[in-house]
């Protein structure tokens, strides 16, 4: 099996849908590299990825909704991890979105804004997440490890 350059696919998205629409970024932690796209290109950058015969990317392997709280804003991301038969390695897509009245008052709210962003990409994407991270969902999922341990 082939490996693509994640670099080569994001020049080549920058060449069709211009410079402002894409930018590269280290995934650190994981290892590799992501392509960071403009929201409003989602569908462009999807479309040539999928139909472009040079590329040939046929599987959607991993969809992530990923939020990061901050002092001022809160990021939200959906991370797209797309694969290939012709291809060993995966190539990371991240798209940022915006909530509207996404300000961070205490953590109860951030968890409050990720559940209206999921309910919203569920409506709009039909996505059904597996986990959620919200506190409610965590402490659920304590006592039910804590009511294993009970006798019965």
């Amino acid at each position: 099996m082939l490996l693509f350059n994640t670099a080569e696919i994001s020049k080549e998205l920058q060449n069709k849908l211009g410079e402002e629409v894409i930018s590269l970024a280290s995934l650190q932690a994981a290892g590799r590299d992501a392509i960071f796209i403009h929201p409003s290109y989602q569908l462009q950058v999807f479309n040539f990825l999928f139909y472009e015969k040079h590329w040939r990317f046929d599987r959607l392997h991993d969809m992530i909704l990923i939020f990061e709280p901050g002092t001022i804003n809160n990021n939200y991301r959906m991370q797209f991890q797309l694969g290939s038969r012709y291809y060993a390695n995966r190539l990371d897509i991240s798209i940022p979105f915006t909530l509207q009245n996404g300000k961070l008052y205490s953590t109860k709210h951030l968890y409050s804004s990720a559940a209206k962003l999921e309910k919203l990409m569920a409506e709009i994407h039909g996505i059904e997440f597996k986990h959620r991270s919200t506190a409610v969902e965590r402490i659920r999922e304590q006592v039910k490890s804590l009511l294993m341990f009970l006798p019965v």
